[in-house]
C-alpha cells in the first residue's frame, strides 16, 4: 500500500469558500474510493486559498474482486422437450433494417 497525494491549483479562491471545499473534496473522494472498492486508512485535505490538497494514506493499488451470479431465463424456453432449441432462442434484430409495405 502506498500513500497517494493530489494537489489542485487555481486562481485564487475567496477564504469563505476554502474550508466547504476541503470538506467536499474529502468526503466525494472517500466516497469514489469506496464506490470503486479501494481500500485506504484515511482521507484527508489541505489548502489554501490558491491550492488544495487530498492525502490518501495507505491506499490499495487494487481494487477487491468481486464474484457476481447473474442467472438468465429457464432452459425451458430455450430447449424443447427433444432437446432442439426453440425460436425464442434465437436472435431477434432490435432494428428493422427493411421496411416491408
Amino acid at each position: 500500500m502506498k500513500n497517494a497525494l493530489l494537489e489542485i491549483g487555481m486562481e485564487h479562491l475567496p477564504a469563505r469558500f476554502v474550508a466547504p471545499a476541503l470538506r467536499q473534496l474529502e468526503q466525494r473522494s472517500a466516497a469514489l474510493l469506496k464506490e470503486k472498492r479501494l481500500g485506504f486508512t484515511a482521507v484527508r485535505s489541505f489548502g489554501t486559498m490558491r491550492r488544495l490538497v487530498l492525502l490518501i494514506e495507505n491506499l490499495e493499488e487494487r481494487s477487491t474482486d468481486i464474484t457476481e451470479q447473474i442467472t438468465g431465463p429457464s432452459a425451458k424456453v430455450w430447449k424443447d422437450a427433444n432437446g432442439n432449441f426453440t425460436p425464442a432462442s434465437m436472435p431477434q434484430p432490435s432494428i428493422s433494417l427493411i421496411s416491408k409495405k
